[in-house]
């Protein structure tokens, strides 16, 4: 549940001079946390360190359970990935929690590290269609074995900033919180004085699975995008970037008819556009690969953003990566004694 991509160790020893590695991580599974198992000696004492990759720092939180009863393990989605509200003003935005633990979690609830942000926070469960229901802030069980459980949250701002990437996350009392990884469960949030532009933002790829799957180092792909401008008018930019992940490929976008999905002007590298409130629009992303992009959900994505003109965002999405996608094949069977 640590707040950026940590590194993290196990130690005995007395001094910092002759520490003798038990275990260690870097990447847990497809999050950018870590987690460590190993076999604890009654009476020993242990040293536990928690680095930054390249120098990342920020909140950290730390857990512990045994591994002999079986346990949940929190995965968690947010949409939308970015928000911008009025001082005082409910930013709402959804949650999914997929327990991929072999146990149920008990007394599941949803959180935010007190040192995200100025405000305040609240959740609620959701059925199928995302509508509220139970009591907000109730915790809740969650079955393991990819159990789901839907959530609406909100956050209310109480001073300005700008961009502030929020990290909601679950927390159940016999598992760890769930891991953060940029663009798939982080909540992006300005605020200020006046209502700002905001733009809800959705985005889907072919497969309809958030991932935008290329068979090869030099084959292409996209992804399309709905949104809804339910904030003051303003002039935005509609681009996409890796993040600065350095991936390879080049990009370029467009806005499209909403009917038939034509780009109503030749794709270029950002589309600028006057937003009205209240009214909606479609986009597309195009993605030419210029070379191997393994499949790292939780670090190989596009990031789609909607910039004002003092380039902050006042929405957006994200979607994975990859060029070693395989389409599943289709295997001739024997129907009525014929193959």
């Amino acid at each position: 549940g640590s707040a950026f991509d940590t590194v993290l160790a196990v130690y005995t020893g007395q001094s910092i001079s002759a520490l003798i590695e038990v275990a260690a991580n870097d990447n847990h599974g497809l999050v950018s946390t870590s987690q460590v198992s190993f076999a604890a000696i009654a009476g020993t004492s242990y040293k536990i360190a928690v680095d930054g990759v390249a120098g990342a720092s920020g909140f950290v939180r730390l857990s512990w359970r045994s591994a002999d009863a079986e346990q949940p393990l929190m995965v968690t989605a947010v949409l939308p990935n970015a928000r911008s509200v009025q001082i005082g003003t409910l930013a709402t935005g959804f949650m999914t929690v997929i327990n991929a633990g072999a146990g149920a979690g008990t007394n599941c609830v949803l959180s935010l590290p007190s040192s995200d942000f100025a405000g305040s926070f609240t959740y609620q469960t959701t059925n199928a269609s995302n509508q509220p229901s139970g009591s907000p802030d109730t915790p809740v069980t969650i079955p393991g074995n990819l159990g789901v459980q839907n959530f609406v949250f909100g956050v209310t701002p109480s001073q300005a900033f700008t961009e502030e990437a929020l990290t909601p996350v679950s927390l159940c009392d016999n598992g760890p919180s769930s891991g953060i990884s940029v663009g798939v469960n982080t909540f992006t949030l300005s605020s200020s004085l006046l209502p700002p532009a905001d733009m809800l933002t959705i985005s889907r790829t072919l497969s309809a699975n958030g991932v935008i799957e290329m068979a090869s180092a030099s084959d292409n792909g996209f992804v399309t995008i709905a949104t809804a401008a339910i904030g003051s008018n303003a002039t935005l930019s509609f681009s996409v970037n890796d993040g600065g992940a350095g991936l390879p490929f080049v990009s370029s976008v467009c806005e499209t008819n909403p009917v038939t999905a034509a780009c109503l002007a030749a794709p270029s590298n950002a589309v600028t556009f006057d937003s009205g409130s209240g009214e909606t629009r479609t986009f597309a992303a195009f993605i030419s690969a210029t070379g191997d992009i393994p499949f790292a959900p939780s670090t190989h994505r596009l990031f789609i953003t909607f910039d004002d003109e003092m380039g902050v965002s006042r929405g957006g999405s994200s979607v994975a990566l990859r060029t070693d996608f395989t389409a599943a094949t289709e295997v001739p069977g024997i129907i009525a004694g014929l193959e």
